[in-house]
């Protein structure tokens, strides 16, 4: 009885009912003792033999924050009274889950070989220590890995330098310089610009085109449309123009639009 009294904390000398101690009258009995006295009738010695008064808990363990790379998954695991630890994964939803390698009771656990933008759900439990049992699992955590290595994400201008980025393998990017002075900037290319034609006034006009050729003819008024398109860099005489989109097929770095003059 001496024995009983000291696993519930009271004197080795104290009066003592078994079935008062067995119904948690000298002290709740703890139920995380693998062995522990059973409250029914009769209370006997035998049932106390290998209880644990002070028995720690088997606690399911808790993922508290995740990293990544494009193939693999760190997770940050808080647990207590571990032996061993199980981690799982499933890339289906939880339809099926994987059991990862044990690392032992460890707060940082790498997860290896994963496939790169693919979603994995992660779970975990221990093996209690003086139990031998397994806890409930951890909450469920979401990683998805990042796109693989090369992978391009966007393309962008810095003024007129045209820039791809790209990831790496620890889910950063890096940019790379694809052209300086590039016309997917807006710059660069050919100097011509492109405008609607029109006759300066009544009477014979001539220029170019924007490929070149020599155009002449006859207007019959001001402001009379040719319905060409001109090269700015190319002698002309009395033809005009106007600030609108090309209508000719005229490609040049310069876009569409702009002003110009004709005297």
């Amino acid at each position: 009885m001496s024995q009983i009294n000291t696993e519930l904390n009271r004197s080795a000398s104290a009066t003592i009912s078994l079935d008062a101690a067995e119904n948690g009258d000298y002290g709740a009995i703890n139920t995380n003792s693998a062995i522990r006295p059973n409250p029914s009738n009769p209370a006997a010695m035998s049932e106390w033999r290998c209880y644990n008064h002070s028995a720690a808990g088997c606690n399911a363990p808790t993922i508290t924050g995740t990293d990544r790379t494009s193939t693999s998954a760190i997770l940050y695991i808080s647990h207590s009274n571990c032996n061993a630890m199980e981690v799982q994964y499933s890339s289906n939803g939880g339809q099926t889950w994987t059991q990862e390698a044990n690392q032992g009771c460890v707060t940082t656990k790498y997860v290896y070989s994963l496939s790169p933008s693919t979603t994995y759900l992660f779970r975990a439990r221990i093996v209690c220590g003086g139990t031998g049992q397994y806890s409930s699992y951890s909450n469920v955590v979401t990683v998805t890995t990042c796109p693989a290595s090369g992978t391009l994400v966007t393309t962008y201008c810095n003024e007129c330098d045209y820039y791809e980025r790209y990831y790496n393998a620890s889910c950063t990017t890096y940019d790379v310089l694809v052209e300086s002075n590039s016309p997917n900037c807006g710059c660069g290319g050919e100097p011509t610009q492109c405008y609607d034609a029109f006759v300066g006034s009544t009477g014979f006009y001539n220029g170019y085109t924007c490929d070149g050729t020599f155009i002449s003819g006859y207007g019959s008024y001001a402001g009379q449309p040719i319905g060409c398109c001109i090269d700015f860099n190319q002698p002309y005489s009395n033809l005009d123009h106007q600030y609108s989109a090309c209508i000719g097929g005229c490609y040049g770095g310069g876009g569409g639009g702009g002003k110009g003059g004709i005297e």
